[in-house]
């Protein structure tokens, strides 16, 4: 294959492949798959090459759950063997030639697919752990007033798929080189996370309004029902709040409700139950924890005790008492449907590196999840919402969303809002009260819709006009 020698490439791999059936090796077989595919592709053999790829992707699926166990020597580096496969079969699926101007949607629907599992691989890689029992978000009958975008960072371009409520599919690509893509998305996290970068954020924005929403805006304005759009978000883009992107009139946050979706969520998405019960605590005092220094969060007793009075259902536990016995018995004896924790975190591609702190010790993230686990299993419903005021993901990781997700994941929470970047304390907080204020002043309200309801406070009315302060909120997995 490396000498382009392709027919006899052809040849050899498939030789390699019936030894694999004769010897029972399912994963080698993928590998053999996979190169299958990309000497039938250089060949031209598209519609062949397609039909390997998704025997490698159904292998992967079948072998996946012992790859992952294997020691550090042995264990196939993700980046490296899995991800190619996915994203090599969504290229062919959704590549166009003289004959076919644009993707049939069952080849789009097909590329939703591959990227729904591409994001169920890469959070059971996070979380080592299997994720079968997941509903896939296109699965379920969806909301009328809400659109899916898929955007997906290929090699050479850079496509977007939008899935309408009533089963349209439509699809955009740019031609443009992987390595720009990145470079634009960091520098755009980079003018986000500074203060006093507004110009250039905006101009930057635009640039990814271009590539992500404008092929769509006649269609979306079609569909003058549509107010909350929902990513599916891929590599470098998870870092950047959509809510910011700017079509040179204004921010999307100012036309619809945003939230972002790894496809998938353990259970359907469904509206908040009225009576939201929220548990409430964190650690403002300044702290030094395993070398860690994190400062005071001034706000605490403000925020926690406004958000109590509002839905909570007992006093905040604030410092001292924020320590994993105390919030393990509080939890434990509680019947909560939501859980607002204020205090420092980071939530990173790494799962050791993915924490909050609690009082003089740091809780990593499978602690966490056991806790709000502990929480749900002890009340009648699932947590519907998490809550994590002050946190933060980890800078320069363009995975770190994955740490919200897999937090959400291993609680069994159906959504999580928190941070990108560290967020001022003073607005933080204003936006927070607000946040619960409209879920509280209009039932029905979505979780989306209150949080794009709040960040419109904090920029038009309380005067923070600053992306840096509003932009940093996101909402992951269950937005309804």
């Amino acid at each position: 294959e490396s000498r382009k020698q392709w027919s006899t490439a052809k040849k050899f791999t498939q030789k390699a492949l019936r030894l694999t059936e004769l010897n029972s090796y399912p994963d080698g077989r993928y590998r053999w798959e996979w190169q299958l595919g990309r000497v039938l592709t250089q060949q031209g053999q598209k519609n062949e090459a397609i039909q390997v790829y998704q025997a490698a992707v159904k292998t992967l699926d079948s072998v996946r759950a012992d790859l992952r166990f294997f020691n550090a020597e042995v264990q196939f580096s993700f980046r490296d063997n899995v991800e190619p496969v996915y994203r090599e079969l969504v290229t062919l699926l959704v590549s166009i030639d003289e004959d076919m101007p644009e993707p049939r949607q069952e080849n789009l629907a097909q590329a939703i697919e591959q990227i729904d599992k591409l994001q169920l691989s890469e959070l059971e890689n996070f979380l080592q752990c299997s994720l079968a029992q997941t509903t896939a978000i296109n699965q379920f009958e969806a909301d009328t007033n809400t659109a899916i975008l898929y955007p997906m960072i290929l090699d050479d371009r850079l496509i977007v798929i939008l899935q309408l409520s009533d089963g349209q599919r439509k699809f955009s690509a740019v031609r443009i080189p992987h390595a720009e893509v990145e470079t634009t998305l960091q520098q755009l996290r980079s003018d986000l996370s500074a203060t006093n970068r507004t110009p250039k954020v905006i101009k930057t924005a635009k640039t990814v309004y271009q590539w992500l929403i404008e092929p769509f805006e006649s269609e979306l304005q079609a569909q003058s029902q549509i107010d909350t759009l929902v990513f599916v978000l891929d590599g470098a883009l998870r870092n950047i709040p959509m809510a910011v992107l700017h079509d040179g009139e204004g921010y999307l946050i100012e036309k619809y409700a945003i939230a972002i979706a790894p496809e998938l969520e353990l259970f359907t998405p469904s509206p908040l139950p009225a009576d939201l019960k929220v548990f409430t605590g964190g650690v403002g005092t300044p702290q030094e924890i395993e070398g860690l220094s994190f400062s005071e969060i001034k706000k605490l007793d403000e925020e926690l005790q406004e958000v109590s009075k509002l839905v909570g259902s007992q006093p905040p536990v604030i410092n001292q008492e924020f320590n994993r016995a105390t919030l393990q018995e509080q939890l434990g004896m509680g019947s909560f449907s939501g859980i607002h924790i204020k205090t420092h975190g980071v939530f990173s591609s790494d799962p050791d590196a993915t924490f909050i702190v609690a009082h003089g010790e740091l809780l990593r993230g499978q602690q966490l999840g056991d806790l709000i686990q502990a929480a749900s299993l002890q009340g009648d419903t699932p947590i519907e919402l998490l809550v994590l005021s002050s946190c933060s993901t980890a800078t320069g990781d363009d995975r770190a969303v994955l740490g919200l997700a897999g937090i959400a994941v291993q609680s069994g929470a159906r959504s999580t809002l928190s941070t990108l970047w560290d967020a001022q304390d003073e607005p933080n907080t204003q936006l927070m009260i607000r946040f619960y204020q409209e879920l509280k002043e209009e039932p029905g309200l979505t979780r989306a819709q209150a949080l794009q309801r709040a960040q419109l406070a904090l920029k038009n009315e309380i005067g923070y006009l600053a992306p840096h302060i509003w932009a940093t909120y996101v909402l992951v997995g269950n937005w309804l």
